[in-house]
């Protein structure tokens, strides 16, 4: 549960800020790996709740502001936690008035200056599952032909030995057999 405070700065609300701007972020980096996993996930920011939470000098301050309710803050959870729409799924929805949810999609946190780290992260995290596939491609080559190749050394291993010493085994075979 974000808050529109996660987009936009409070006035004397800098800590409330920052750890509703702190949930955007987890959801963002909780995205990738949840998608993996097949789990949704989403984050939803309303505007100041009409609630008991919300001091009364504060909904003083806000009045002529339309306060989100608690129904269609319950109805953007069920929304964002039941809808089949992949482009829904690591998407934040503000509530920051009485007109419609708006629904940012993942791909619009991914502009100007946030473009181009998301660039470079993907760059490296590709890089990072390349290398991840290759190590367990030759792991799973290594545990595969491990055994035929272990068998084909040793009997070659074997066979040149012979070869290369066949004096010494004849010996041994001639001592071998005359006992």
């Amino acid at each position: 549960m974000g808050s529109v405070a996660s987009w936009l700065g409070i006035p004397r609300g800098s800590l409330y800020a920052a750890s509703k701007h702190a949930v955007l972020g987890l959801m963002r980096s909780l995205y990738p790996s949840f998608y993996r996993k097949n789990i949704r996930i989403a984050c939803i920011h309303p505007f100041f709740a009409d609630t008991a939470i919300v001091p009364v000098a504060v909904k003083v301050f806000l009045s002529g502001i339309p306060l989100a309710t608690v129904p269609r803050i319950a109805g953007a959870i069920i929304h964002a936690a039941t809808n089949t729409d992949p482009a829904t799924n690591g998407c934040a929805i503000l509530i920051h008035d009485d007109g419609p949810p708006f629904l940012v999609a993942r791909e619009e946190f991914k502009f100007g200056v946030y473009k181009m780290i998301d660039d470079r992260a993907n760059a490296l995290l590709n890089l990072e599952a390349g290398a991840t596939y290759y190590a367990h491609l030759f792991g799973d080559l290594l545990r595969t032909l491990s055994k035929p190749v272990l068998v084909a050394g040793l009997v070659g291993g074997a066979a040149k030995a012979t070869w290369d010493h066949k004096e010494l085994v004849l010996r041994y075979i001639r001592e071998y057999v005359s006992l």
